[in-house]
């Protein structure tokens, strides 16, 4: 990296500060490197698109079916 911070150096009191991540998480991602890195960036990225999809949801009403009824009446 640019900032003379090379990938697994990061100092042990660095990884304990960071609260409520376990002592095994930080060493999986510290063994797994950048492509752990990568598979947790996508990882939240996808839970932060199903969660707005489900606030999308919610707030357009799709889980009531008065329309669906009307429709399938017409």
């Amino acid at each position: 990296m640019g900032n003379g911070v090379t990938a697994g150096a990061l100092a042990p009191d660095a990884l304990a500060a960071v609260p409520g991540i376990g002592v095994q998480a930080l060493a999986l991602i510290e063994a797994g490197g950048p492509v752990v890195v990568l598979l947790l960036a996508m990882s939240v990225a996808a839970l932060a698109i199903v969660l707005a999809k489900l606030w999308q949801f919610h707030a357009a009403r799709l889980w009531r079916h008065g329309a669906v009824g009307r429709a399938v009446a017409l």
